[in-house]
């Protein structure tokens, strides 16, 4: 079963995210992920944390992970063959930073080869950048800890962002040996991002899989840009004469938990400034803190730029490149209600498949103005 697309704001969306694993149907048909939450299916279990031997860091360098917590989970195509993986670097938190190494695990230490660490703009046929082989990782001292490549010469994360991986071959899938069936560790349901973990295994192409967990996987990084970049929403609706509810996301590079900020804005004609203050930021490097701005109603039906400038992060001026953002917000007296969209890609291999069926036709009774499947 594959939920190609879920708005996770409906409690019909929230319940079905918890309740099903979700695996790619371009994947291969034997292709399952660990992250079962049926004592029927394979459970993860967690690597001791005790047994990861932390790494140094030269002076200047600081880490970046989607996956702070550590190692939660393992995925896999239960099968031998070749593995590449990656993660992405946003360019709105990063562009101009440089990769000096990265970091990962490698559950097995048996029947693994070919080992190499990579950066690459795109995800094509090949990883493009610096390619390091398996003679340049850092050894580990046990199967449990980091593997670290260092790239010979750093690598400067463009405007578009980049891709930092590695690939591996399995070359014997041995059901008793976890690491050959499930080679690959990522973090806890907190980890789950856009660009947390994208993968391709031997005859198939590369796959977003986002509802997963992300990798567990470090980026070592060098001039990480200073103050914070911005974004905002593709497009926001609102009713004539009420005011527009938008949020400002804020990729802050200060790993600080009290984040203030100030901002200038102007849509419609009108120009203002506002604040706003989080007291529980999130400290990951470069995560999106979300702040709701204050902005005007407007009175008539259309479309409007909205553009907002960060200006100040915790009482210093914002020295990023990527400070301000434009979207558009659309006046209209039309009623739009968002509603989740549930797709199932089943096949006869699929044995999890006949239960989603049963939660769809159950979600469609329990929400019928919520969901679509």
């Amino acid at each position: 079963m594959n939920v190609k697309s879920l708005l996770k704001s409906t409690p019909a969306a929230a319940m079905l995210c918890a309740a099903f694993v979700t695996a790619s149907a371009a994947m291969p048909t034997n292709l399952e992920t660990s992250l079962a939450v049926s004592e029927n299916l394979l459970q993860a279990k967690p690597l001791p944390q005790s047994t990861v031997r932390p790494l140094d860091i030269n002076e200047g360098e600081t880490i970046f992970t989607y996956a702070p917590d550590g190692l939660s989970y393992v995925y896999g195509a239960r099968a031998a063959g070749d593995y590449d993986v990656a993660i992405r670097l946003d360019g709105n938190s990063f562009a101009g930073a440089k990769v000096t190494g990265i970091r990962f695990y490698l559950l097995d230490d048996q029947y693994t080869t070919n080992v190499s660490g990579w950066t690459s703009t795109t995800l094509g046929d090949t990883p493009t950048g610096e390619e390091v082989d398996v003679t340049d990782i850092i050894v580990p001292s046990s199967e449990n800890d980091w593997n670290e490549v260092r790239f010979s010469t750093p690598v400067e994360v463009p405007a578009d962002g980049l891709y930092c991986g590695y690939s591996l071959t399995i070359t014997r899938y041995v059901s008793t040996i976890q690491g050959t069936g499930y080679p690959l560790a990522l973090g806890d349901e907190s980890s789950i991002n856009d660009n947390g973990f994208f993968f391709r295994f031997t005859g198939y192409d590369w796959e977003s899989i986002p509802n997963v967990a992300s990798l567990c996987m470090q980026v070592i990084l060098t001039d990480v840009p200073q103050g914070a970049s911005i974004s905002l929403p593709d497009y926001v609706i609102v009713k004539p004469g009420e005011a527009p509810q938008v949020t400002l996301s804020v990729y802050d590079h200060s790993g600080s938990s009290s984040l203030s900020i100030e901002y200038t804005y102007s849509i419609n004609g009108q120009s203002g400034t506002g604040t706003a203050t989080n007291n529980n930021a999130n400290t990951l490097l470069g995560a999106a803190n979300d702040f709701d701005i204050e902005l005007p109603a407007i009175a008539e039906t259309g479309e409007y730029p909205l553009t907002v400038e960060l200006t100040k992060v915790n009482g210093n001026d914002n020295a990023n490149d990527n400070a301000q953002a434009t979207t558009t917000i659309a006046v209209t007296d039309l009623d739009i209600t968002h509603r989740a969209v549930v797709e199932e890609y089943t096949g006869a291999w699929c044995g999890n498949c006949p239960r989603g069926y049963v939660a769809m036709e159950y979600m469609a009774e329990k929400y019928p103005d919520e969901i679509y499947g």
